[in-house]
């Protein structure tokens, strides 16, 4: 038997009690609590950032195509004359000129591991999918991840089937990049957009003898170009309304003005249309509103559309000179950084005789 010495001399077992690890625990709590928002809004500074990276590259490419046509900007949406090879156009060099033939990225039977080659694509895309800008300025880009820049968007419209013919459906793939491109044009007040007042005529030419052109054509003809926006963040429904109905996309070809403006719209005279919704005045974001709120109901196509706020509650947008950044709603509601000849933040688009009256 052990004495009474030998037990008091062995080591005597410590341990945490309750108290002292429920004390641990809620200092471990709070110091999560504290860096958590830290390590979120770091993410999300760098994720703008690296999107605005990505926006700064579409300005370039932008530049590059005026470049390479005499200081002519990308129109925005074309006549549906102007997007096939032949046919409707009489001016037969002016397709050639403005580069409105457009290959995808992919040539015909092509692997997806080919995707993103410029020059490799062998199918001639003609009518809607080559209507909006997209893929004629894909190919001064290194690869087609310069006009989607959103990884989920990006595999999702890889899956999509490409077709191997130069039409196409909204459930293909070419359809997808060129309606949800990242960013949307300014392309109302900048490059011209056929159904809202530009390029009326299936010739090819530009009718302008009955009203004056409202839209910048050529940079030389840009008045503030530190502040006219050419292209900003969107969102939109998706255009496959087959298989991806009531699908929001972070990015559609065409973003909307505040203000009304010149509207074509198929009918025979031009008139005002479009401009965001009333509710949109109230200068807070909500992603969870309808998208047109700070767009419009629908595009040729009847799909709705318009800005997104996504960083911070602000949208990322370039200007003409290359210089991108974010605005909120009420910085992007100054109608001087849409229209080239607005001279107020609440300008109106005037109208003379059923047109623009400058």
């Amino acid at each position: 038997m052990r004495s009474a010495q030998t037990r008091w001399m062995r080591p005597r077992a410590y341990g945490f009690t309750l108290i002292e690890l429920l004390v641990v625990i809620a200092i471990i709590a709070l110091l999560i609590s504290i860096l958590l928002p830290a390590l979120g809004q770091a993410r999300a500074a760098a994720k703008m950032s690296a999107e605005l990276g990505g926006l700064q590259q579409l300005g370039r490419s932008y530049a590059a195509y005026a470049g390479d046509f005499k200081e002519n900007v990308c129109p925005g949406y074309i006549h549906w004359g102007w997007a096939h090879p032949t046919g409707y156009m009489t001016d037969t060099n002016l397709q050639r000129r403005m580069n409105m033939r457009a290959t995808d990225d992919r040539g015909s039977g092509e692997s997806p591991s080919q995707s993103g080659v410029p020059g490799t694509g062998t199918v001639q895309m003609e009518g809607y999918v080559v209507k909006s800008w997209p893929w004629r300025l894909f190919p001064y880009m290194s690869d087609v991840r310069g006009l989607i820049f959103d990884k989920t968007m990006y595999a999702d419209f890889n899956a999509r089937p490409s077709p191997q013919t130069g039409y196409d459906t909204n459930t293909t793939r070419q359809r997808a990049v060129s309606w949800h491109p990242s960013w949307g044009m300014n392309e109302v007040w900048v490059g011209g957009d056929h159904m809202n007042g530009a390029f009326n005529s299936g010739t090819g030419r530009d009718i302008t003898e009955h009203y004056k052109r409202f839209w910048v054509r050529n940079l030389s003809e840009v008045r503030d170009s530190g502040k006219l926006i050419a292209f900003a963040s969107t969102r939109a429904m998706d255009v496959d309304t087959q298989y991806h109905a009531n699908q929001v996309n972070p990015g559609h070809y065409f973003a909307p003005p505040p203000r009304p403006h010149p509207t074509l719209r198929l009918a025979p005279s031009i008139q005002l249309g479009g401009g965001w919704y009333s509710n949109a005045n109230s200068g807070k974001w909500n992603a969870r509103l309808p998208v047109s709120t700070w767009g419009e109901s629908g595009d040729a196509l009847g799909v709705p559309f318009g800005l997104d706020f996504r960083h911070a509650e602000r949208s990322l947008m370039v200007t003409m000179d290359g210089h991108a950044d974010g605005l909120n709603i009420e910085q992007m509601k100054d109608m001087r950084r849409w229209a080239n000849r607005a001279t107020i933040p609440d300008w109106n688009c005037p109208t003379n005789n059923g047109g623009p009256g400058y």
